[in-house]
């Protein structure tokens, strides 16, 4: 796993805190202002009617889920086809020939004030100019630049849902990836979207289509932290054999510590609720036996193909 516990409860604090970033009045707005609530709810009507849920790219239809459900799978669609951006590499600033991986840049003040600590370099095979790739990690910024690979993906995707009233919280997978979970109150349950996929309620994609071994998968609000993994995994002693950060007994006195932490920073409006919620979902990772869909079965779609493989994450269906 390469993590001390001590990096896991620092890891996991940091992205707590940075939860509190998308309930900003003035970001939410922006958000708002590129999709409003009403154009989402024309795009969840027009997908029923249409019946252009596919089912390759998710395991429920759009058919199958409530109002609300269908404007938050429409939303992600929107966000996939039509917004955000794919990068590989950037086209080069010169000629806009294609370029390849030349390193890394000293960030700037202007790059560290959006959160870009990484600044990659892509050279231009034709003219060799130098074009600079920031990683920006400020959610208004990526709403400018839209842009990036899945942290940028995830990052943009979570403000915009939680502008439009989703419950979100952003899933924080050790072995690198990252996503988003949403409540549906129609299913009682938390829902995984990944926009980079445009993937809905497919978790066992990571596992069983892209070939990822992994290890630790946390769901993460401002004000609660969830060790998720069993509903990512269930290769239950491959699984078990990786988490060697630290025991089990660990990692729960860890996350005991740490959400009552954020209790005192961010008292909860209903622990009742989100005590009941919480149990129903102990019990789901315990008793779910739930068919493997046939989207949970495909490799990774987004990156170049080389990227891909490189990554192991390509699966046994693509090529």
């Amino acid at each position: 796993v390469g993590f001390h516990k001590m990096d896991i409860s620092a890891r996991l604090r940091a992205q707590a805190a940075r939860m509190k970033v998308y309930d900003a009045p003035d970001l939410q707005r922006r958000a708002l202002e590129i999709i409003s609530p009403a154009q989402v709810k024309a795009l969840g009507a027009k997908a029923l009617d249409a019946g252009s849920a596919d089912e390759s790219t998710g395991a429920v239809s759009y058919r199958h889920l409530s109002a609300r459900d269908r404007e938050l799978r429409a939303l992600m669609q929107w966000f996939k086809e039509d917004f955000f951006q794919w990068v590989d590499t950037v086209k080069c600033e010169r000629c806009k020939g294609d370029t390849e991986h030349g390193g890394a840049a000293v960030p700037t003040e202007e790059h560290r004030r959006y959160g870009a600590d990484r600044v990659e370099v892509h050279k231009c095979k034709t003219c060799k100019h130098p074009s600079l790739f920031p990683r920006y990690n400020d959610p208004g910024k990526l709403l400018e630049t839209r842009r990036g690979r899945c942290g940028e993906w995830a990052n943009c995707f979570c403000l915009l849902c939680i502008a439009h009233g989703f419950e979100t919280r952003y899933v924080l997978d050790f072995t690198d990836h990252v996503w988003v979970e949403c409540f549906s109150e129609a299913l009682d349950r938390w829902v995984h979207l990944d926009c980079c996929e445009n993937a809905w309620d497919s978790p066992l994609m990571y596992e069983r289509g892209w070939g990822k071994k992994l290890s630790y998968v946390f769901s993460i609000t401002k004000g609660h932290i969830t060790d998720t993994i069993w509903r990512y995994s269930k290769d239950v002693k491959g699984t078990q054999s990786r988490r060697t950060t630290c025991s089990d007994a660990q990692l729960i006195l860890q996350l005991e510590g740490l959400n009552r932490e954020l209790r005192n920073i961010v008292p909860d409006s209903n622990p009742e609720e989100t005590d009941r919620r919480l149990l129903r979902e102990m019990c789901s990772f315990l008793s779910d036996v739930k068919e493997v869909s046939a989207a949970e079965l495909l490799g990774r779609q987004s990156g170049s193909e080389a990227w891909r493989r490189q990554r192991g994450e390509i699966g046994s269906g693509n090529g």
